[in-house]
């Protein structure tokens, strides 16, 4: 009879235990689910913020070029750059050519033929762009 008990008790550990180990994968495979709802909702307002950024920054880059174009049009400036380097010079207007000389000074020039790199030796002249 000790046996039997034995035996029954034996059958209800393991059946507990059966029972238990599938509550564990349930909650697992649960968990999992979550988790990977999470991640997928996390990337979701990642790529939102993402592009909310991209938008204010575009947005504020057009504003600072629109004011910057103004106050080139209200000073009679025209932007150039130096293709070398990319800095930007803002320069008058009313010339056609902008030189910039190895010790920073610059030179306006209408003339399509001037080259100042024959005016003045030991300085060297780089023409710069208009942007």
């Amino acid at each position: 009879m000790g046996q039997i008990i034995q035996q029954q008790a034996s059958q209800a550990i393991a059946a507990s235990n059966e029972q238990f180990n599938q509550m564990m994968k349930n909650n697992d495979a649960l968990q999992g689910q979550r988790t990977q709802q999470w991640q997928t909702n996390e990337a979701a307002r990642q790529a939102s913020v993402d592009h909310s950024i991209a938008n204010a920054r575009a947005q504020q880059n057009a504003m600072d070029q629109s004011a910057h174009n103004t106050v080139l049009y209200a000073l009679d400036e025209k932007a150039y750059v130096n293709p070398q380097n990319g800095q930007e010079y803002d320069l008058s207007n009313r010339y056609h050519h902008a030189y910039l000389s190895s010790d920073g000074t610059t030179v306006l020039q209408n003339n399509n033929g001037f080259n100042p790199n024959g005016y003045s030796p030991g300085t060297t002249w780089s023409q710069l762009e208009p942007k």
